[in-house]
């Protein structure tokens, strides 16, 4: 004799439920596969509640990313390189002062400033196209050095402490300023803007990048890439001072630092020596420039 279980009232009951649940699943699942937003906010189901899940960021990957050499060279002709100082600043370049310690890669900097803000053409003929607003940010010396040396070039110079240029140069002496920190990041592109600034110079990049390890492709990386950000998005000019290595040749630290410039100012000759000095400026897109230098 076969054994046969009767449903009693209980699992009756609980069986009604069950299908009834099953059905209206069925049907929000067949609503949301129907709906105009089902592609971009997925709903999931699990013992009978529904959850939203926040729609996926959209790629930071552009669009039009890929474009063809026919359209390119359908644009007008960009002309050739512009330049922020003849000869030495590629404008809208990421570009780099480098050389040993105790060759006056400051003083060459407030050299390149004079020019740049409109006061003197750099080393007597290699003038600015235009005149523009400067941004420095010294971390290696502080307001009273930054004082000493302007007065002794204007002084060497004659130029009088009230020239009007000279409002055209801000600076940070150190303020502290770090290029990996966010808040710093952000604090620096609204600076930029506001003040309509065309220059900015960081000086030096050792002081100015923190506990990052220079050495270290992967901690490097983003702060190069903040500098290229800081460019792209302000139009600015990006300079910063660093060392060179113990053969003095090229920048000290990781092989990337070697890859992000476009313009490179090396001063070559022997630390504490007096001189005389060579300045070399090399860029991606112009022929070479080079200087005898015997001032600093």
């Amino acid at each position: 004799t076969a054994l046969t279980a009767r449903p009693t009232a209980a699992t009756t009951g609980m069986s009604v439920v069950a299908t009834a649940v099953a059905k209206a699943l069925g049907r929000r699942r067949r609503a949301a596969s129907m709906s105009p937003a089902a592609s971009s906010t997925a709903t999931h189901f699990r013992a009978g509640w529904a959850t939203t899940v926040a729609p996926t960021p959209k790629s930071a990957i552009p669009d039009d990313y890929l474009r063809s050499a026919r359209d390119l060279l359908d644009r007008p002709d960009p002309g050739p390189t512009p330049f922020v100082v003849r000869g030495l600043v590629v404008e809208k370049a990421i570009g780099v002062v480098q050389g040993r310690y105790k060759v006056g890669k400051t003083w060459l900097v407030l050299e390149l400033i004079l020019a740049m803000i409109g006061e003197r053409p750099a080393f007597g003929n290699h003038e600015a196209e235009r005149a523009v607003n400067v941004l420095a940010v010294f971390e290696e010396s502080g307001e009273q050095a930054l004082s000493r040396r302007l007065r002794a070039m204007l002084k060497g110079y004659g130029i009088k402490k009230s020239s009007e240029s000279l409002s055209r140069l801000h600076y940070a002496a150190n303020a502290g300023v770090r290029l990996m920190e966010p808040e710093w990041q952000e604090q620096l592109i609204a600076d930029v803007l506001a003040n309509k600034i065309e220059v900015v110079i960081f000086d030096p990049l050792a002081r100015l990048k923190g506990a990052v390890e220079e050495n270290s492709q992967k901690e490097m990386a983003p702060l190069l890439d903040f500098l290229r950000r800081l460019r792209d998005e302000t139009g600015a000019t990006v300079l910063f001072v660093h060392h060179t290595g113990h053969e003095g040749n090229h920048l000290r630290g990781t092989s990337d630092l070697e890859g992000y410039w476009e313009t490179k100012l090396t001063i070559e000759g022997k630390p504490t020596s007096g001189g005389p000095f060579k300045l070399v400026a090399d860029h991606r897109e112009a022929e070479k420039t080079e200087l005898g230098l015997s001032y600093f």
